[in-house]
């Protein structure tokens, strides 16, 4: 798109519009990576909390997460515990 501004003045639908007149389509990034699945008959951890996150005692619930993020190199991939009253991240670690 940028490119095309460069030499030709004009928006978004109008170099949309020309391309489907052209029968060109762009080759689009898939935003989200399926990393689970539910469809297993595999045991399922007990949820202890039920949804109670007031904790009023430090060092008694740790919770933890992963996330993923695309980077020049590949998957970066980081895991995280936190302490749920405090809400001090305790430890991370991050892999490629």
């Amino acid at each position: 798109m940028a490119e095309v501004k460069e030499i030709i003045p004009c928006s978004r639908g109008t170099v949309y519009r020309i391309m489907k007149k052209n029968g060109i389509r762009s080759k689009r990034r898939a935003k989200w990576k399926a990393t689970t699945t539910s469809n297993h008959n595999l045991a399922v951890a007990p949820n202890l909390l039920e949804q109670n996150f007031n904790i009023e005692t430090p060092n008694t619930v740790w919770v933890g997460d992963i996330t993923y993020n695309w980077t020049n190199e590949g998957w970066l991939y980081t895991a995280i515990v936190k302490d749920l009253c405090t809400k001090d991240v305790i430890g991370y670690a991050m892999i490629e």
